[in-house]
């Protein structure tokens, strides 16, 4: 039985609102797992639209009818392994502090049951690269107490400022591969912060991938800064391709750091200890008096949509090991 949200980010998730309409002709709508392309669309209907599920039976289905609801509104029929499947998708739109305005299909299935966000599929280097940024930005420490400062393309150590370069696989885009002065690094994501290893290239492999070779540094979140570990995600949509490269537990912290933020006072003993380490961390009261913006309960739902469904996937596994 899957747990539910917090009862604020049900309250008060009605606070999102629908976008104003739009052609939605030649766009293509992505999320961890599903992409969908609309090849037309006249405002009456929509035409051309294939499912693809990257699914671990490799089906890809294509969509066998599309119906218009309403101008934001669309239901798809489609067969993914010989099972029929409709979903409901809706366009909407968020404003993001880092990004702006954010358009977006909330996709559930017909009894109302959440399923993934999609978002246009986005060709640009930077933004593919900033995601990588994402990741990696923020204050950590070495067992020698060395303070180490992610900051985009600039890596400080002790005051000392360095240039990363975050490096491609053909296979998975920027994902945890980088270059300081033409050195590659491979990191993984720890429980406590990240893991830095020199890299291998992958000679058998046509996809310029890399693996950690030996262990560079071990560095420790500093969860004081910036209000802890992922301060973005009160900036800008998580997208759920993000969120692969954090385990289960991982993608719990992330998703509750948004409520200690606002200094939801927790049940949970684990939760309670953890942000009680921090100076930023204030219990309230009266958890219904927090209120939490629209696109931190878009977060939310999306980071315990990946926690409840993928949050032990194989991806997961290796990024956290580092392979």
């Amino acid at each position: 039985m899957k747990k539910t949200l917090p009862t604020i980010a049900i309250t008060l998730l009605t606070t999102i609102t629908a976008a104003t309409a739009q052609n939605l002709s030649e766009t293509t709508w992505t999320c961890l797992n599903e992409q969908l392309y609309i090849e037309s669309d006249d405002g009456n209907n929509i035409k051309g639209v294939d499912i693809d599920c990257f699914t671990d039976g490799g089906g890809l289905p294509s969509a066998t009818e599309i119906r218009r609801i309403s101008s934001k509104v669309f239901i798809v029929n489609y067969t993914e392994l010989g099972h029929k499947q409709t979903t409901k998708n809706t366009l909407m739109s968020v404003d993001c502090p880092k990004t702006g305005n954010t358009q977006y299909l909330y996709q559930e299935n017909l009894n109302g049951d959440f399923l993934h966000i999609l978002v246009k599929q986005d060709n640009n280097e930077y933004s593919r690269i900033q995601e990588f940024y994402d990741v990696i930005n923020g204050t950590y420490t070495d067992k020698d107490g060395q303070k180490y400062v992610f900051n985009n393309e600039n890596l400080t150590i002790d005051g000392k400022r360095m240039t990363i370069k975050p490096v491609e696989s053909n296979y998975s885009g920027y994902t945890n591969c980088f270059e300081i002065d033409g050195e590659t690094y491979c990191l993984a994501i720890s429980e406590t912060g990240i893991n830095i290893y020199t890299a291998a290239l992958d000679e058998e492999c046509c996809d310029c991938n890399y693996y950690p070779d030996k262990l560079w540094v071990k560095l420790r979140a500093d969860l004081n800064a910036n209000q802890g570990r992922w301060q973005f995600s009160n900036q800008k949509m998580i997208l759920e391709r993000h969120l692969h490269r954090y385990n289960k537990k991982l993608l719990r912290l992330m998703r509750n750091e948004i409520y200690a933020r606002h200094g939801y006072k927790f049940a949970s003993a684990d939760l309670t200890e953890y942000f009680s380490k921090t100076s930023w961390y204030h219990p309230a009261t009266d958890n219904s008096k927090i209120t939490l913006s629209p696109l931190e309960l878009l977060n939310v739902k999306i980071i315990k949509n990946v926690e409840d469904n993928f949050g032990d996937n194989y991806q997961n596994r290796n990024i956290e090991e580092g392979l």
